[in-house]
């Protein structure tokens, strides 16, 4: 499945407009502003359910739609 990505309004990371699930799930580790932090979140874009992936984005502003 593909998703539509739009970052939020003055976002500096300008992911590709439309992702398959494994550039999303390689995406989101990219986000993660603590450095110490980014291993978990690799093994969390990895292993986590999608939809988890999903609803952190859109929490974080970014408005994602399956296509």
């Amino acid at each position: 499945m593909n998703y539509k990505i739009k970052p939020p309004m003055g976002s500096i990371m300008t992911p590709k407009d439309v992702m398959t699930e494994a550039e999303l799930r390689a995406f989101v580790p990219h986000l993660v502003a603590d450095a110490e932090q980014v291993d978990t979140w690799k093994e969390k874009a990895a292993k986590d359910p999608i939809e988890d992936l999903i609803e952190w984005l859109t929490k974080a502003g970014f408005e994602v739609t399956p296509i």
